[in-house]
């Protein structure tokens, strides 16, 4: 399997984690997955489970444009959850850290996307 085809299996299994509601949701979770951004379920599995060894760019980047959405998505949950908690006076260093953390990492990821707008889907 070639380096593309396991960096991609990686983060389809990430995002299959990260879908996942519990035992057994595996496959509904890839096709949840798949039916958002717009790729093949069955792609998505045959990279999944090994059973290709070459991935094309085309495909590589589509995978790697859904799993960057997939963790911004999640920092933005992270950053209302602790918005949340701030309004409910949890304050203090730990939370502030974790707000400046998710801030950064959003920051990140935005940048990331303004450096790649240009070459994805």
């Amino acid at each position: 399997m070639s380096g593309g085809a396991v960096s991609t299996r990686k983060q389809i299994e990430t995002m299959v984690g990260m879908e996942c509601r519990g035992w057994g949701d595996q496959l509904p979770a890839l096709e949840r997955i798949a039916k958002r951004y717009r790729l093949s379920v069955g792609t998505l599995d045959n990279i999944r489970t090994g059973r290709v060894k070459r991935v094309f760019t085309d495909i590589q980047e589509a995978v790697r444009s859904a799993y960057i959405d997939m963790c911004e998505r999640q920092v933005t949950r992270w950053q209302n959850e602790l918005s949340i908690q701030r309004a409910m006076g949890a304050v203090d260093a730990d939370l502030e850290n974790l707000e400046r953390e998710a801030e950064d990492l959003a920051a990140r990821i935005a940048q990331y996307r303004g450096a790649n707008a240009g070459g994805g889907q």
